[in-house]
């Protein structure tokens, strides 16, 4: 994967000489710009914001780990810095189809199996994409299948409430996320 010149100014001037935190970001926009063969500015900008702002890999990773306080503070910061919630509910969407498909494998899946469920169209995986591969796993085994298939119920009804102005965005968008991680 390539970076333009702008983009690596850019997401150095937004993440500062913080290492970690550097890789991090850096691993997300790989995810993020998949399956464009270079990552820009426009995505760095979409993705890191300014240092401060959350991403929606904060969302979804709070998801995962089913961190519900963190999820619901990460969608009410995309929401109040102009995220759009129908991008946000279908990455949602994404990352609990992701799960599914995962689990319904019953936890017997090589990295690479899941990296061409994580990463359709790919081809060819190096230890990077096995590590996220692994923790996607790990993540599936803290839901059940069934409340998976419940939560992708949820999705679709959040996505009507969305669409059709049923319910304030925002009030589908939180009740999903507790539908979701709430046992």
């Amino acid at each position: 994967k390539r970076i333009s010149p702008q983009a690596g100014m850019y997401l150095q001037e937004s993440v500062g000489n913080d290492l970690q935190r550097l890789r991090g970001e850096i691993e997300k926009l790989i995810l993020f710009s998949h399956p464009k063969a270079s990552i820009e500015k426009e995505d760095v900008q979409n993705l890191v914001g300014e240092g401060r702002e959350p991403g929606i890999f904060d969302l979804t990773k709070a998801i995962r780990e089913r961190k519900v306080p963190r999820a619901l503070l990460s969608l009410s910061q995309l929401l109040d810095t102009g995220e759009r919630p129908t991008r946000i509910h279908a990455l949602v969407a994404r990352e609990i189809k992701i799960l599914l498909r995962l689990k319904e494998k019953g936890g017997r899946i090589a990295p690479d199996e899941a990296c061409s469920i994580i990463f359709p169209g790919k081809g060819r995986y190096t230890r990077f994409y096995w590590d996220i591969a692994r923790s996607y796993i790990q993540a599936s085994e803290g839901f059940t299948q069934e409340e998976l298939i419940n939560g992708y119920h949820q999705l679709v009804e959040t996505e009507l409430s969305i669409k059709t102005g049923r319910e304030d965005e925002r009030r589908a968008l939180e009740k999903m996320i507790l539908s979701l991680l709430v046992r």
